[in-house]
């Protein structure tokens, strides 16, 4: 696992980095990405050419984290997991962490220290990280942002005071820095020729061969997948504006039927479906263009009159509204499938888990958005809403017939869920 003292220290850059150096030596490597963060995998996939799965404790739970795992590390050579946050933050306290994972699924870390402004207080930070669970196993640092070699020889022996292997000094650089936006990185603005850079990178500055070393035999019983039973006809969006999507949810509506992807920015008309799923991603960015395809829109009321189910999540949800407004002030017409009109401007920035129950029904997902309601929804389910400590929220899911739409990013567990809340 690479992790990290605190965000902003470089794993995401380091891990593609690895990914792709990897695959250059012809390495069959599966990735995976602790957290609910929906970027960082889509990365991991331009990086390694392989669907990069997240590993979630709080939406999946230990037991789904560990089928995840198995279902698809199994078949892998090597496997890299990226950690979120800092290593020991979590849903509350560490619980769902990096750490938390890293011990359930008995992975070893290596730690990515932010190295610009420090020496020998690294020995600290380290000494603290390693002692402070027992039951970790912390394999090595890579520092990261190193200013020169006589910097890098500093860090070294700080890290050796405290009895922590330095597998890396990854200078400075900005070749593979990446603009970010709302969460994660932005995978947009990294050309195939920047993984490469970034795989050049640790090829030079990080000792790969000494890191497998590290690595830990798989120890779960491989499992297989069911077999598809249902026979529905699913419609997924997914483009550059819905981009938003587990694969684990995927691999789930599979189950029910046979799947087609459409996109509501390039495609004329959405396919014929028992069920549409728009999933979030940015549509404020391609507002004016998702507003311009008026067939796309026709075809997807077209398909609400004729009593098909529609799903949307967040930018999903945006795009089924009335209207969209975006950060310059200009109102977008979206599809009309909801009574509901979304904006750009204003304080609407809300992240976090989500506990959603439902009288006796509970499901598992996350908000992160910066877009907000124009006016309070109505036509809302009866749900509650809580963050991890357990807090109400005020986040509704908007119903109008068959159409439900909302902030919420669903992780759901069991193909069942998705029939239970859906149908």
């Amino acid at each position: 696992m690479i992790a990290a003292g605190n965000s902003g220290s470089g794993k995401t850059t380091i891990t593609l980095g690895l990914l792709r150096a990897l695959q250059n030596r012809g390495i069959n490597v599966q990735s995976f990405k602790v957290g609910p963060d929906f970027i960082d995998p889509l990365h991991h996939r331009h990086a390694s050419g392989k669907a990069s799965i997240n590993l979630d404790i709080f939406m999946a739970g230990e037991e789904g984290v560990c089928k995840e795992y198995s279902l698809y590390a199994s078949s892998a050579h090597t496997v890299v997991v990226e950690g979120v946050m800092g290593l020991f933050d979590g849903s509350v306290r560490d619980t769902a962490s990096s750490a938390h994972v890293a011990k359930l699924l008995g992975i070893p870390v290596i730690v990515v220290l932010d190295a610009s402004s420090m020496a020998y207080t690294a020995a600290a930070i380290l000494h603290g990280l390693t002692t402070f669970d027992s039951k970790l196993t912390i394999a090595g640092v890579v520092f990261n942002f190193c200013g020169s070699e006589g910097h890098a020889e500093m860090l070294r022996d700080a890290a050796e005071s405290v009895g922590v292997r330095c597998l890396g000094c990854i200078p400075r650089t900005e070749l593979v820095s990446l603009k970010s936006r709302h969460l994660g990185l932005n995978y947009e603005a990294a050309a195939d020729q920047v993984y490469s850079a970034m795989a050049q990178l640790m090829e030079q500055h990080l000792n790969i061969n000494e890191l497998l070393e590290h690595t830990t035999p798989f120890r779960f019983e491989p499992v297989s997948d069911s077999v598809p039973t249902g026979k529905l006809r699913i419609a997924v969006a997914y483009d550059e504006a819905f981009c938003f999507t587990y694969e684990h949810n995927l691999r789930l509506l599979a189950q029910l039927g046979t799947v087609k992807f459409f996109s509501p920015l390039h495609d004329a008309h959405c396919p014929d479906a028992d069920l549409v799923y728009l999933p979030g991603g940015y549509p404020e960015l391609f507002a004016q263009q998702l507003a311009a395809n008026e067939s796309m829109k026709q075809s997807l009321l077209a398909l609400k009159r004729t009593g098909a189910k529609i799903f949307g999540e967040c930018g999903g949800m945006m795009y089924m509204g009335k209207t969209l407004q975006t950060s310059d002030g200009v109102v977008h017409r979206m599809c009309g499938l909801l009574p509901v009109e979304t904006t750009m401007l204003g304080s609407g920035f809300s992240l976090g888990y989500r506990r959603i129950s439902r009288g006796k029904e509970v499901y598992y997902g996350h908000e992160f958005h910066y877009s907000s309601y124009a006016s309070n929804p109505v036509n809302t389910l009866p749900v509650v809403v809580e963050n991890a400590n357990g807090k109400v929220l005020q986040s509704p899911i908007i119903a109008e017939g068959k159409v439900l739409g909302s902030y919420l990013h669903f992780y759901f567990r069991t193909e069942v869920e998705i029939t239970q809340l859906l149908f």
